[in-house]
């Protein structure tokens, strides 16, 4: 709406939701065929109550009726942390109020700050640093990660992600 980004930017949103749109009537169509009457049907009703017993099953299903089992092509190599694409889980409770407004927000987990200056489009929250997650996340307004990884080993990366998912920044690097 600024105009900070290309058109390429609106472009990907057709093939990141032409996807989840697919997901979303396969679990429709599915779960409406489980509702037909039958012998048939009741068996497979059957062999999914005793399937919906096993917790990744239970899990798997679940994220598929979220949405969550979605992985967005960010455009970035496979050698990417394995978060980039989904769904950003269990945002810290400083995170709240920027994703319910709407806000693309870096999660700077690294002790000595991220490579990503002042940007005013990225509301940044410093966070103590943490083993089990990469020294920085970048996340997008819907809350899918658009890069993750440790900023001063791939600050050209940081960089980049924050240009294509947020166009020409106000002052970014340092």
């Amino acid at each position: 709406m600024r105009g900070d980004s290309g058109g390429d930017l609106l472009d990907s949103y057709d093939t990141e939701r032409r996807a989840a749109a697919r997901r979303v009537l396969l679990h429709a169509g599915a779960l409406s065929a489980l509702l037909m009457p039958g012998p048939e049907v009741t068996a497979l009703r059957e062999l999914f109550t005793e399937l919906l017993a096993d917790d990744a099953t239970l899990a798997r299903l679940a994220g598929l009726s979220a949405g969550t089992d979605l992985r967005y092509d960010m455009g970035v190599g496979a050698d990417a942390h394995p978060s980039v694409g989904r769904l950003l889980a269990d945002p810290p409770p400083e995170a709240t109020a920027a994703l319910a407004a709407g806000r693309a927000l870096l999660l700077d987990h690294t002790p000595v700050g991220s490579a990503v200056a002042e940007d005013d489009r990225i509301e940044l929250l410093r966070l103590p640093a943490e083993r089990s997650r990469p020294g920085a996340i970048l996340v997008r307004p819907d809350q899918y990660v658009a890069w993750a990884g440790d900023p001063a080993a791939d600050a050209d990366g940081l960089r980049a992600a924050v240009r294509r998912w947020f166009g020409t920044p106000a002052a970014v690097g340092r």
